[in-house]
């Protein structure tokens, strides 16, 4: 005989929170009306998951002074943003950058580390910075229910780091393992190039449900795919590695070095400054570029490209940099079709004079040309794509019950 174990009422009544509350982070300051008219809910599951809300201190009610009708002005719900905070932390090659924000989406305090070498140095930084977080902001521990990390290299899913170019002593370190053992907070850890997408989507490209952002670095290279509106990861989260795309069919029998793929040994700032030096090295008459520098090995990536039309050793590297980055541009819009393409990281605001050649190549060569756009937040991006992956997780994150084998919750 088949028992029907029916509705599972808690459960219901959980999801139902979660709805309310959702709506009105987005959309509030709002009433119960329009919460009921907007949710498909009841008026009285809406009422029932308002007074939750406000027992939790999670929202809050005010008059509607606007209100113009006759009778009793309704009140409007709003979120409370001091109520709950989260941290976002993004390890870059040389620095690692810490936020918190509320639950309005506002970031409230920043610093920035210098990023070590080892796990252990990096184990250690997170834990003091995370565990300790009111010594550097005005947010109290007891308020911060979560916290994400971006990672510059592969995250899979069960937390273990598995490429990590660059920093770290070791590759497929566990790192959700070491930080579970020493933080009591839930822990979201993602690619950081994957977390700099959604924080383009949640700060300026929310219209655009298709998108490619790459991000440009001083020692790496990434690349973040949104499809319909959401992070594509692939298969075991190696989606978006566009530093091992080979541009040259000459190089594909070549081995990498440092666990670098070809197109990041290519691109990079360093890369760029390495075959600088070599060139100027190689040439016997003297190259512009010597003349705003002492030294060869002081050359940096802005110089470079401010050379880019005067010397002859600028022109050669950039003009190889600029058919690097458009065979992958066009690949990638061959093959993804994005509405948009973003291009982040410092190096790209020194390539800006290389920006006309690039997008014509690009134009040449695919069917639909996407926009490319620079973008303008790259250096907090990640911070608020870890804020945004917070907030997409929210259920995990700021309710202490949770429903699960269908076992009751209490609220």
């Amino acid at each position: 005989m088949v028992q029907h174990k029916g509705i599972n009422h808690k459960r219901m009544s959980h999801s139902n929170k979660l709805i309310v509350f959702n709506l009105i982070r987005l959309k509030g300051p709002i009433t119960r009306t329009e919460l009921a008219q907007i949710s498909g809910l009841s008026k009285a599951a809406i009422s029932s998951s308002v007074k939750k809300l406000l027992n939790r201190n999670i929202i809050t009610e005010s008059k509607h002074e606007g209100y113009k009708e006759v009778g009793r002005k309704p009140l409007l719900l709003s979120v409370n943003p001091q109520a709950v905070y989260f941290i976002s932390v993004d390890i870059g090659f040389t620095e690692t950058q810490f936020s918190v924000t509320d639950l309005n989406n506002h970031q409230v305090s920043k610093i920035q580390r210098e990023t070590p070498r080892t796990w252990k140095q990096i184990l250690n930084l997170l834990t003091q910075d995370i565990q300790k977080v009111s010594n550097w902001s005005n947010v109290s521990r007891k308020k911060v229910k979560g916290a994400s990390i971006g990672i510059p290299g592969v995250v899979d899913s069960d937390g273990t780091v598995s490429y990590l170019p660059k920093i770290g002593d070791s590759q497929d370190y566990p790192l959700q393992e070491k930080l579970s053992s020493k933080i009591e907070m839930p822990i979201l850890l993602e690619n950081n190039v994957n977390l700099a997408t959604l924080g383009e989507l949640s700060m300026q490209y929310g219209d655009h449900s298709n998108l490619v952002y790459i991000s440009f670095h001083r020692d790496g290279l990434g690349a973040g795919i949104a499809i319909n509106g959401s992070l594509y990861e692939g298969a075991e989260g190696h989606a978006g590695e566009i530093g091992w795309f080979v541009t040259n069919r000459n190089s594909l029998d070549g081995k990498q070095k440092d666990n670098q793929g070809f197109l990041e040994s290519q691109v990079t700032a360093t890369a760029l400054t390495d075959k600088c030096i070599n060139l100027l090295k190689k040439r016997d008459s003297d190259d512009p570029l010597l003349d705003k520098v002492d030294d060869p090995g002081q050359l940096d990536v802005e110089t470079i490209f401010r050379g880019y039309r005067t010397s002859s050793v600028a022109n050669q590297v950039i003009e190889e940099w600029v058919k690097d980055v458009a065979t992958s541009l066009v690949a990638i819009s061959s093959l993804l079709d994005p509405d948009l393409i973003i291009l982040g990281g410092e190096i790209v605001e020194s390539a800006k004079p290389a920006f006309q050649e690039l997008t014509d190549l690009i134009d040449k060569q695919t069917q639909r040309t996407p926009k490319i756009e620079v973008s303008d937040n790259y250096t907090d991006n990640v911070l608020h794509g870890g804020a945004q992956l917070c907030f997409e997780n929210l259920d995990k994150l700021i309710w202490e019950e949770r429903v699960s084998h269908g076992e009751d919750i209490n609220f």
